[in-house]
């Protein structure tokens, strides 16, 4: 007999990456006498564009071929949820976590657009990453030295604000 696929949970690691380098005026590097630890991909990080560009693709990628090795089904609908175990008491902000958030959202949806000659990643394991299709949990930070440094995204079969039900959003139940 299969198992049941609604309410199944997966846990896929999502990559860090090392922050660039403070710069003083002029361009020269700021001496560092501590190495740099590998962090969650941040906006806040003053980058030429191609850079932010290279640090969403590996996240999507990452995304993608863990969860494909995860073998996670197509779903109607899926709930997500970003955790950030910084491996000490840091202090950490929850909103600097969108930037790793949303490439491995759009890695587990479909792409809504197609440009010429772009490769899209995306498994479309639901037809989109609105929230008809996929409701995005807050991020949870576990502080404290008793965690590994380490991200990474829950992804929930079904949705869990109607208990994995048929999921309806209050423009649709209004049209009805």
């Amino acid at each position: 007999m299969t198992e049941p696929i609604l309410g199944r949970v997966f846990e896929l690691d999502v990559p860090l990456v090392l922050p660039p380098q403070p710069r003083r005026r002029g361009g020269k590097a700021v001496n560092r006498t501590r190495p740099q630890k590998l962090c969650p991909y941040n906006l806040n990080w003053k980058l030429h564009w191609a850079k932010h560009a290279e640090h969403k693709r590996v996240i999507a990628e990452a995304v993608t071929w863990r969860a494909r090795a995860a073998r996670i089904p197509k779903a109607d609908h899926l709930t997500v949820q970003l955790h950030w175990a910084p491996g000490d008491n840091t202090s950490a902000d929850t909103d600097n976590l969108a930037a790793s958030a949303k490439p491995a959202y759009d890695a587990l949806a479909r792409p809504t657009r197609k440009t010429t000659g772009a490769q899209w990643t995306g498994l479309q394991l639901v037809p989109d990453d609105s929230p008809r299709y996929m409701t995005k949990l807050g991020a949870v930070i576990h502080p404290g030295p008793q965690h590994t440094r380490r991200l990474w995204l829950t992804v929930q079969i079904g949705c869990v604000c109607c208990a994995g039900g048929d999921h309806q959003l209050e423009e649709d139940r209004a049209g009805e």
